[in-house]
C-alpha cells in the first residue's frame, strides 16, 4: 500500500496494476491524495483485518484506524458539524486523545493537548520496542504528524487540571485518559 513502493514497481514493469481494498477502507481519499502529491496524508492500514468485518449477525464492517468507516451514513444524523473557531482542550495523548485531536483540528477548531507524560501515543509507545508491531507504529507517528500538520498544540508533561482549563477559557473539553488496570487486592505480591 506504499504509493512510492507501487511506483517504482510499475516502473519497474514488475507489474502493471495494483488492486487496493484496505487502502480504501483506511482512508477513502487514497487515491486523490497520492493525485494531489500527499502521500503522507494517507491513512496508514495496520494490516489487522477487522475491515473483513463480523462473520456473524450484524455483519459489520469496521476499521481499526478509520473512525468512520461503516458509520457515513449515521455520522451526520448523530454527530453535528459545527463551523469550527472554537478552542478545545483535549486530555490525553493516547490514540483516543490524538484522534480527537485531528478531527477537531481538520474542522477548524483550535486545539491544545495536554499530556502528562513526556511521549505521545499511549500504550502505543510500546510499538518502538516490538518490530513486528509496525502497522501500529507507523498508524501512531502519522497521527502524530497530522496532529502537528493541523496544528494542534502540545503541553507535554502537563496534567490538565480543571482550575487551568477555566482559567484557559476552553469551549469544549474531551477526555480521553485511556484505562487503568483494574487488579484485584487480594492476591499476595500483586
Amino acid at each position: 500500500q506504499n504509493p512510492d513502493e507501487m511506483e517504482a514497481l510499475l516502473q519497474e514493469g514488475v507489474c502493471d496494476m495494483f488492486a487496493l481494498v484496505r487502502a480504501y477502507y483506511t482512508d477513502p481519499e487514497y487515491l486523490r491524495k497520492i493525485r494531489e502529491g500527499r502521500p503522507e496524508d494517507i491513512r496508514p492500514c495496520t494490516w489487522c483485518n477487522r475491515c473483513h468485518g463480523n462473520l456473524k449477525a450484524p455483519w459489520l464492517n469496521l476499521c481499526t484506524v478509520n473512525p468512520f468507516m461503516g458509520q457515513e451514513s449515521k455520522l451526520p444524523r448523530l454527530v453535528e458539524q459545527t463551523k469550527g473557531g472554537k478552542k478545545v482542550a483535549v486530555i490525553g495523548g493516547g490514540p483516543a486523545g490524538l484522534e480527537s485531536a485531528l478531527d477537531c483540528a481538520q474542522r477548524g477548531h483550535h486545539v491544545t493537548l495536554f499530556e502528562q507524560e513526556n511521549y505521545l501515543g499511549g500504550q502505543l509507545r510500546h510499538t518502538d520496542d516490538y518490530a513486528f508491531k509496525w502497522g501500529l507504529k507507523k498508524f501512531r507517528d502519522w497521527l502524530i504528524a497530522q496532529c502537528e500538520k493541523h496544528g494542534v498544540e502540545f503541553r507535554m508533561n502537563t496534567k490538565a487540571e480543571p482550575e487551568m482549563i477555566r482559567f484557559e477559557g476552553f469551549d469544549a473539553v474531551i477526555a480521553c485518559t485511556g484505562s487503568r488496570a483494574n487488579l484485584p487486592d487480594s492476591i499476595a505480591g500483586i
